[in-house]
């Protein structure tokens, strides 16, 4: 969860009141950006500890517990990225930094609908362009 959180949430801020790369950092601390919560976690979540690990000295024998994982967190960006393609026209790739924040979402979502334009399926009753699924996008939005 903390890699998730890092590659979803976790947003630098810079105070640039006196001017670009002059400011400072204003997400210092996990007290100044949304740290991952219940809400973000999955419903399910399956985790298993290896049952003949042999690493002497750490907790049930195991090892790479610290950074490695945080790598894996590229898959959850890359999941959303997928997810916000299916917005666009087919086969196009979506632009999506870190951190995907929701913000970010939206406005990746809102481009790929855009660039799919007339591409885009539209609702057959009433003629208004419709998401991937061929959902129906309400008028204002």
């Amino acid at each position: 969860m903390q890699g998730a959180g890092w590659l979803t949430l976790e947003e630098l801020r810079w105070d640039e009141t006196d001017g670009p790369g002059r400011g400072r950092l204003l997400t210092q601390s996990a007290s100044t950006y949304k740290l991952p919560s219940l809400s973000e976690m999955p419903e399910v979540l399956n985790v298993r500890l290896l049952e003949h690990a042999a690493e002497d000295g750490a907790v049930y024998g195991s090892k790479a517990v610290g950074e490695p994982p945080l790598m894996l967190a590229f898959s959850v960006r890359e999941a959303i990225r997928d997810a916000v393609a299916a917005f666009g026209p087919a086969g196009r790739s979506v632009e999506l930094g870190a951190p995907s924040t929701p913000e970010a979402v939206f406005w990746a979502i809102e481009a790929a609908r855009t660039a799919a334009g007339a591409d885009a399926p539209a609702d057959a009753a009433t003629g208004r362009p419709a998401d991937p699924a061929g959902v129906p996008v309400p008028a204002d939005g």
